[in-house]
């Protein structure tokens, strides 16, 4: 059985707002950019999306290597 310190339940999922503020964009901008098919991957529950801070990151620095390439 696991402690609470083994937890795999420890990190905290992010709301659409959290991770526009993050990237510093507005929420309708980056909401525009996911209805694109663009953006970090998610989680669905129901209408409610949820985005996991390490996903976010990871995808952040893949559009950083894109972007120094294409430059």
């Amino acid at each position: 059985m696991l402690t609470e310190a083994e937890s795999p339940f420890d990190e905290v999922l992010i709301s659409r707002r959290d991770v526009a503020a993050h990237l510093g964009m507005s929420h309708s901008g980056f909401v525009k950019m996911l209805d694109r098919g663009e953006g970090p991957p998610y989680f669905r529950f129901g209408r409610m999306m949820r985005f996991s801070p390490a996903a976010v990151k990871a995808w952040e620095a893949s559009q950083v290597e894109i972007a120094a390439i294409a430059a």
